[in-house]
C-alpha cells in the first residue's frame, strides 16, 4: 500500500509537469516556434528573413550604416556579413552598424537559422556610400572604362540635400569623343524624389552638338512635398566614338529648388572619367 502512494504521488506530480507545460506553451504567441521547425509538421514554415532598412539600392552621404531585419518566424539566430568579409558568428540580434566604410558600392547579406540547422535563402542589400559632402550632384561610378562602340551607363545622383522637390541639372561632355544615348529616370522606390510619394515630372534634352544634356526632375502632391538626403534621378547611356580618356561633368549652373520656389546652391559637382580602350567592337 505505501508504494501505491508513493506511485501516485509520482503520478500527480508527473501530471502537474505535463500541464505546466501545456499552458507556458498555450502562452506563447500565435503557435509554439518549435512547430515552425521540423519540415514533417503541417505547421511548418520555411525561416525567411527579410532586411527593412536600409533600402536596396540606397545611396547613403555616411562612412556608418545601420542594418535592421525581421524573420517570419521566432525562435531563429542569423548570420550576416558585410561584403567579401566572412560570416559573423551566429546572434539572435536583428540589427548591426558598421563605421568607416569607404566610399563605393557595398553589399550587405543575412540568413536566418532554425534551431534544427534549417537555413532561410540569403536576404541582400547593395548599397552606395558617398560621403563627399553636400548638397550636391554626382555622377557614378567616378571612373569607368569600356570598349570603343559599346554603350555603357552611369547614375546621376543627389547628395545630402535640404528639402527640395525639383532638381535642374546640366551635364557636359566632349560630343567628338563620346555620344550621349539615352536617359531614363529613376521611378517608384528607386526615385530619390518619390520618397514621400506623388508623381514625377521628368524633361531631358540631348544637345549633341554642344555636348551637353538638361535635365529637370519635378516631384508633384508628395506628401510632404519636399524630399531630403540622398538618392538617385537618372541613368544616362553613352558611347565612345575613339580611344581616349574624357569626363562627363555636371556644370555649376545647376541646382536643386524646394516647393516654396527657393533655390538651393550646390557646393559638389561630382564628375566621371571615362576611358575607352583600344578595342574595337562591332555596335
Amino acid at each position: 500500500m505505501r508504494k501505491t502512494k508513493i506511485y501516485n504521488g509520482k503520478m500527480i506530480i508527473f501530471t502537474m509537469i505535463y500541464l505546466g507545460i501545456l499552458y507556458q506553451c498555450d502562452s506563447l504567441p500565435d503557435k509554439p516556434s518549435y512547430l515552425y521547425y521540423d519540415p514533417n509538421n503541417p505547421d511548418y514554415q520555411k525561416p525567411r528573413v527579410t532586411i527593412l532598412t536600409p533600402s536596396n539600392d540606397a545611396v547613403i552621404a555616411s562612412d556608418e550604416v545601420t542594418f535592421a531585419w525581421e524573420s517570419n518566424t521566432p525562435g531563429q539566430s542569423y548570420i550576416y556579413r558585410l561584403d567579401n568579409n566572412p560570416y559573423s558568428p551566429l546572434t539572435m540580434e536583428k540589427s548591426v552598424s558598421f563605421q568607416n566604410l569607404v566610399n563605393g558600392m557595398h553589399y550587405f547579406s543575412v540568413y536566418g537559422r532554425y534551431p534544427t540547422g534549417y537555413t532561410s535563402t540569403s536576404a541582400y542589400c547593395r548599397f552606395l556610400i558617398w560621403n563627399y559632402g553636400g548638397p550636391g550632384l554626382t555622377i557614378y561610378p567616378a571612373e569607368i572604362s569600356q570598349y570603343v562602340s559599346w554603350v555603357f551607363y552611369v547614375q546621376l545622383i543627389v547628395i545630402d540635400t535640404s528639402p527640395i522637390n525639383s532638381v535642374y541639372c546640366k551635364i557636359l561632355y566632349n560630343s567628338a569623343v563620346v555620344e550621349a544615348t539615352t536617359i531614363d529616370f529613376y521611378g517608384n522606390d528607386q526615385a530619390f524624389l518619390l520618397q514621400n510619394g506623388g508623381n514625377l515630372v521628368n524633361n531631358a534634352d540631348i544637345d549633341s552638338l554642344h555636348g551637353q544634356i538638361v535635365i529637370n526632375s519635378q516631384v508633384m502632391n508628395g506628401t510632404p512635398p519636399d524630399v531630403d538626403g540622398s538618392g538617385r534621378i537618372a541613368e544616362l547611356g553613352f558611347r565612345f566614338f575613339e580611344v581616349g580618356t574624357t569626363r562627363v561633368e555636371i556644370s555649376t549652373d545647376s541646382y536643386f529648388m524646394n516647393s516654396s520656389g527657393t533655390q538651393i546652391p550646390l557646393t559638389l559637382f561630382q564628375e566621371s572619367t571615362l576611358i575607352a580602350t583600344d578595342k574595337q567592337v562591332k555596335p
